[in-house]
């Protein structure tokens, strides 16, 4: 990173320790400055500027500026964000921007941090030979677990999902023997969602659990729980929206999604190719 490189100074003349110095201290200033005019406010040539772009690695002084400008606002706006209230009354809407955006990597780091991989093998090659996926979840990742919904269908795979909670409830009845059972809950206590792992536990059914809590009730139910380190308020009265919640579900179903094609990637890849070449053949949609 050109911020991490200029922190260092390894290698630096004395006149490059003086630029990079003035680079950390003036960095807003470089979006707008031509390369003559930084060299004159740091009172150097035009060329001792290039030859430090040159030293960082990049080509010259325009690739310099692009790199640097972006790292530098990122590192200005980086900080940690309340995830139930991730912005307020005062903030423009550029504030408002950056801190979704430090939410959300704080949302993805916390689940990839989360992960035991050796236990992701094992789910994804139970996902991998189960003959159909059933998801149970409510509320705020009924969004993205349609989503997921979308993905599995176009990868060929059977895989029931409904917002109803009836009919979810059908689905843990009438679950298969080889079927691959995803129940999502936050707080691992939601009532429906617990009543399914009960009902699958009983008849003997695989079940995998998202939450957050590896003591809820639901985690107990399960025979494999992927943890969720979001540091989100569970009730309304306590947050304004479920954005790392809802940010952290997702990245995670796409990860699933990520790792089964993977697991049998030639054969995925050339199931994608074909059903391309059949909407393109019999529909005007070949979405």
């Amino acid at each position: 990173m050109i911020l991490e490189q200029l922190k260092r100074g390894e290698g630096f003349s004395k006149t490059e320790r003086m630029m990079a110095a003035y680079l950390l201290d003036n960095g807003a200033a470089v979006r707008t400055c031509s390369v003559a005019q930084l060299a004159d406010a740091m009172g150097v040539s035009t060329a001792s500027v290039v030859r430090l772009c040159h030293k960082l690695g990049l080509a010259g002084y325009r690739e310099f500026r692009v790199a640097f400008v972006a790292e530098y606002e990122q590192s200005r706006h980086t900080s940690a964000v309340d995830a139930n209230v991730p912005f307020e009354r005062a903030d423009t809407p550029e504030q408002i921007a950056w801190k979704l955006g430090n939410l959300t990597a704080s949302a993805l780091n916390s689940v990839i941090s989360s992960l035991d991989f050796q236990q992701v093998g094992r789910v994804v090659e139970r996902m991998r030979q189960a003959d159909v996926v059933n998801v149970y979840t409510v509320g705020t990742s009924i969004p993205a677990v349609l989503d997921f919904k979308i993905k599995m269908v176009r990868l060929g795979r059977a895989i029931n999902v409904d917002q109803d909670v009836m009919v979810q409830r059908g689905f843990a009845t009438s679950a298969s023997q080889g079927s691959f059972n995803l129940l999502i809950s936050m707080s691992g206590e939601t009532d429906p969602i617990v009543s399914y792992a009960r009902i699958l536990r009983a008849r003997g059914r695989y079940c995998v659990a998202i939450t957050t809590d590896p003591a809820s009730r639901l985690a107990s139910l399960s025979d494999e729980v992927l943890l969720m380190g979001t540091r989100e308020a569970e009730s309304f009265s306590h947050k304004i929206e479920t954005f790392s919640s809802f940010d952290a579900t997702h990245f995670l179903l796409d990860c699933l999604y990520c790792w089964l094609f993977q697991a049998d990637y030639d054969r995925n890849a050339a199931h994608a190719q074909e059903s391309q070449r059949l909407l393109l053949e019999y529909t005007h949609d070949s979405r």
